[in-house]
């Protein structure tokens, strides 16, 4: 395995790359570019990532497999996009800042509906053969994140801090909008869910990583209490 640390890297990637450990390194401006073709992935596997940043980074119609991130951190304004990526025994643990998870394969116009709809086929067929697709069970968000671009089913998550939401439930439940979200903007999570997410189930967490992390928790408690999460 090869192996990177304590420096600054900033290149673009067609290719991918795979049997990597990397710490304390800082991703600058870090680019790889938008694929067209229904399933042609970006292929990054078998990484280790330890106490890493970023700063104006973009992944676009990426496979990310059997990688290890702990610890990650912004750099600037932008989070670290990742568009129309999926993922396979990826784990998240520790501080993580700044992470934007998108079911669309790139900003704006760039693809068509048709385009979009047929990458959505891929993204769904990925799946079916994954058993599972992230593990946030030691993440420590400092703020906020959505999971909606993967299905929540094969999210592996701790049970007191973050909780699964199912469509169907919210679908029943027509008043679910005026619960109180105490400032967490789950509320907001959960509309994306309903109307950007092409799977039935979606994985919430709380920011336990900053000043909101016990309210947040009061939130999600709430939803279970209220029959709407597990």
């Amino acid at each position: 395995m090869k192996q990177i640390s304590d420096r600054a890297i900033g290149a673009r990637s067609t290719s991918g790359f795979s049997d990597f450990d990397c710490a304390r390194v800082m991703f600058d401006s870090c680019y790889v570019p938008l694929s067209l073709v229904p399933g042609e992935f970006t292929v990054f596997s078998d990484v280790t990532l330890t106490d890493v940043s970023h700063v104006n980074c973009s992944l676009l119609t990426s496979r990310l497999e059997r990688i290890s991130l702990n610890g990650m951190k912004r750099l600037g304004s932008d989070p670290l996009f990742l568009w129309g990526c999926v993922f396979s025994q990826v784990e998240l643990a520790g501080y993580m800042s700044g992470l934007k998870i998108n079911r669309r394969v790139a900003a704006g116009t760039i693809a068509t509906p048709a385009q979009q709809a047929a990458w959505d086929l891929a993204v769904s067929a990925y799946y079916s053969d994954v058993d599972w697709a992230l593990d946030i069970s030691k993440a420590k968000f400092a703020g906020g994140v959505t999971f909606e671009a993967l299905p929540g089913e094969k999210i592996k998550r701790n049970v007191e801090t973050q909780v699964l939401v199912r469509r169907e439930k919210l679908d029943t439940a027509a008043d679910w909008q005026k619960l109180d979200f105490g400032g967490s903007s789950f509320d907001i999570a959960l509309s994306w869910f309903l109307d950007g997410s092409q799977f039935d189930s979606v994985v919430l967490a709380a920011r336990t990583a900053s000043k909101y992390g016990a309210k947040d928790v009061a939130v999600l408690d709430m939803l279970r209490k209220k029959e709407l999460a597990e």
